[in-house]
């Protein structure tokens, strides 16, 4: 008897069928309609097997990154075989390489031990005070949250952003039919910002920013919406996040806090749409500090080339959703 091939001769063409497999399903999902292939019920693969061209996007984005995954082995071990393929291949790292860190800034841990006691104090204190509040709005977000998870009864918001659906379920509202796990979370997001804010100043000046922490608690702004089942509490706090990822990045010149400046300003986008405004803030402003750092844009183009790839597959799944390709 023959033997049976050995792996690694089948695994490189099993993997580059994926690929070409996922890429055709992209391909074809996208310009269905200027390719001839109809649309909704005269879709070609509905009318074939039932597959609509959302499931045909998902299937291969599926499909491209499993091939992506089985072949990037193989892919180095022959880069491995060419010197001038080892040299080419590692400028791309290099020229995205981090620098190393910068010593870390030593924030007073006895400033935010005090901030918060004082905020697990006042956020106690606001539970106890401010009622559970579920109104129309917060019943549309669970709504949508159960269309997520394709459960009976969801409906689609088309003008509102998934993060806070995506939330809801993450705190378990949907899986244990209750909010005590969406109140905690955001207990404890209110518990964080006095601590994020004076953190954020203070490499200015470290007591100016505790009094500005320690107002900021005494006005009960982080407190307030814990128990509103609406996207207040997180949309504020990923922009409380924004501000502190943009300080660390101001003051260390340290690149990959403009990462987190941007993921963050991503999630306060995606929780609320008036997000936007703080994303193209944060981009002008991380752009005029990084114009005098050397090696700095170059990040700050991979970040929001990160962005634009998100928003814009966000975007194209939207109009799937609404029938609007």
């Amino acid at each position: 008897m023959r033997d049976f091939p050995k792996p690694h001769r089948i695994i490189p063409v099993f993997s580059f069928f994926l690929l070409a497999l996922g890429g055709c399903g992209v391909l074809i999902a996208f310009a269905a309609p200027y390719l001839g292939l109809g649309l909704k019920e005269d879709f070609f693969f509905y009318r074939l097997a039932g597959w609509s061209r959302t499931y045909l996007f998902h299937m291969g984005i599926f499909s491209g990154l499993a091939g992506l995954a089985l072949t990037l082995p193989n892919l180095m071990r022959q880069i491995n075989k060419w010197p001038w393929m080892v040299d080419k291949s590692g400028r791309l790292p290099a020229y995205f390489a981090l620098p190393p860190a910068a010593a870390p800034y030593s924030f007073n841990h006895r400033d935010q031990k005090i901030l918060l006691a004082a905020a697990v104090l006042f956020q106690t204190i606001y539970l106890f005070i401010i009622p559970l509040v579920v109104e129309c709005d917060a019943a549309m977000y669970f709504n949508y949250a159960k269309y997520i998870l394709g459960i009976e009864g969801g409906s689609y918001t088309y003008y509102r952003p998934p993060g806070f659906p995506v939330f809801l379920i993450a705190t378990g509202q949907l899986l244990f039919d209750s909010f005590i796990g969406t109140v905690a979370a955001h207990a404890v997001m209110g518990i964080l910002m006095p601590v994020l804010v004076y953190r954020s100043l203070a490499t200015i000046n470290r007591h100016a920013a505790f009094i500005c922490a320690c107002l900021l608690i005494l006005s009960g702004v982080p407190f307030l919406s814990a128990k509103f089942m609406l996207a207040e509490q997180l949309f504020t706090f990923f922009m409380v996040g924004t501000v502190y990822g943009f300080s660390r990045y101001y003051f260390s010149r340290d690149p990959r806090f403009i990462y987190l400046a941007f993921l963050l300003c991503l999630l306060a986008m995606f929780s609320r749409w008036g997000g936007s405004i703080l994303l193209l803030l944060t981009g002008i402003t991380v752009f005029i500090v990084a114009l005098r750092e050397i090696g700095h844009l170059r990040h700050l183009m991979l970040a929001l080339s990160v962005v634009a790839v998100i928003t814009g597959s966000f975007s194209y799944l939207r109009s799937l959703a609404l029938d609007e390709p």
